[in-house]
């Protein structure tokens, strides 16, 4: 492997081969059997809904085997990056390399950002000649909410989000030397969200920003947790009456009376969009627009915003599970199994990036291929296997190692990477012979 070094600090230190996990599908039970719950439901979607739905006017035809091969293409595609995260970027090092990697991401990225904030969303219509969406969408407080080559405002405003947590995570991760050039990428990239004019993002933002700069990382695994079982139980707790609403309602009209009818209208739809997933509750009612509402005209009567209704209303709870367990498991795991994984701050700033996205998917829908990759990244750490940490813990000091890891990231030469390759155990056994 090759070293590349930045800012004086190895991001990559030369890896052993063991780094790179075996094989391309999970070997951690629970994460293999959600990635295969996810690919069953596709086929069993389109095998479970073959009738044709007529309302009014409008017909929707009914799913077929072909429909079941095209669903699982199409997801198998989806869910790449999370298995090339997984095999590649498992360890602690990568780990930080991702960070640092996000952190320039969102550096580049907030340049044609500012451009659009101040001369209105165009690059998209500029350099490729199309537009997305409603325009009335972009202008907010008597300015403009930017996308550049994003099909809405709302995934920029998650992505410079999840950078600038990165960029505050990697102050505590930077050599001392380093530290003042991560606070100003740090502030760059929140005053960059604070003038995007997206309050959603935002909120998530400077929420989970406070742990990630104040607390140890048992702290900060412990929060991510929480609000993973929140985003995996959401759809029930709202089922349930549990979430509440009339409270959140309150709170955005106190903020902005605009923004209040803008969620209570969301709200009527998963409402709506519920009911109608509760027919189907297993596999849901597949593609096509067919988990969709209708009147009697054949008009379509409801907006999917959430993901999660999306899922469920197309996918039922078995799509669900599978999909969201995959996103949510890979966070619970690693923070209540910390004896098993010890801590480091590299896979807790990658935690806690995770969670902005997941926050941002039950009310919009930004699940795109970085959110699969991080959540493969965190899927591969349960299989990768450090030594236990020594007396004492990364929380209390300056300096970025990771226990099994040498100063700068470096694996320690006489641990293996990963236990399950049968190389390094013949390779040992041939040693002990010869000896």
């Amino acid at each position: 492997a090759r070293n590349h070094t930045t800012h004086g600090s190895t991001l990559n230190p030369s890896l052993p081969e063991q780094s790179i996990l075996p094989g391309w599908l999970p070997k951690y039970g629970l994460i293999l059997i959600l990635f295969f719950s996810l690919l069953i439901a596709e086929v069993l979607t389109a095998l479970t809904n073959g009738d044709v739905l007529v309302y009014g006017p409008r017909v929707l035809p009914r799913l077929s085997s072909y429909d079941a091969v095209s669903r699982l293409m199409v997801t198998g595609l989806a869910v790449l990056p999370f298995l090339l995260g997984r095999k590649y970027l498992a360890t602690p090092q990568h780990h930080r390399t991702l960070v640092f990697a996000f952190v320039i991401a969102g550096l580049i990225y907030s340049l044609p950002t500012l451009w659009e904030v101040r001369l209105s969303p165009q690059l998209n219509f500029q350099v490729y000649g199309i537009r997305f969406g409603d325009w009335s969408q972009n202008v907010r407080n008597g300015g403009f909410r930017p996308m550049v080559f994003l099909k809405h405002g709302l995934w920029l405003a998650v992505f410079l989000g999840i950078t600038c947590i990165a960029a505050i995570a990697y102050i505590r991760m930077a050599e001392p030397r380093h530290k003042l050039k991560a606070m100003v990428a740090s502030v760059w990239l929140l005053g960059t969200l604070v003038l995007m004019n997206s309050l959603g993002g935002l909120l998530v933002a400077l929420v989970l920003a406070v742990p990630v700069f104040f607390f140890p990382a048992r702290i900060q695994m412990l929060i991510a947790a929480g609000f993973a079982i929140v985003v995996l139980t959401y759809p029930i707790m709202r089922g349930a009456g549990l979430v509440p609403i009339d409270r959140a309602l309150s709170i955005a009209d106190s903020i902005d009376p605009q923004r209040a009818s803008s969620l209570a209208y969301r709200l009527r739809n998963e409402d709506v969009l519920l009911e109608k997933a509760e027919q189907r509750p297993l596999f849901g009612w597949g593609s096509w627009a067919r988990n969709q509402v209708y009147n009697q005209e054949g008009n379509d009567i409801s907006v999917t915003d959430g993901v999660w209704v999306i899922v469920i209303g197309s996918n039922g709870w078995v799509g669900y599970l599978g999909r969201f367990g995959l996103l949510c498991a890979p966070i619970i795991l690693l923070a209540f199994g910390r004896r098993r994984y010890p801590l480091d701050r590299a896979t807790t700033a990658v935690v806690m990036m995770l969670t902005v996205n997941l926050l941002d998917l039950i009310p919009n829908s930004a699940l795109n291929s970085i959110t699969w990759l991080m959540a493969g990244a965190l899927a591969g750490r349960l299989e990768y296997r450090l030594p236990a940490p020594d007396s004492s813990s990364l929380d209390g000091g300056e300096s970025p190692t990771e226990p099994g890891l040498e100063k700068g990231g470096q694996l320690k030469s006489d641990h293996p990477a990963y236990s399950r390759q049968t190389a390094v155990h013949h390779r040992r056994k041939k040693e002990t012979r010869d000896a």
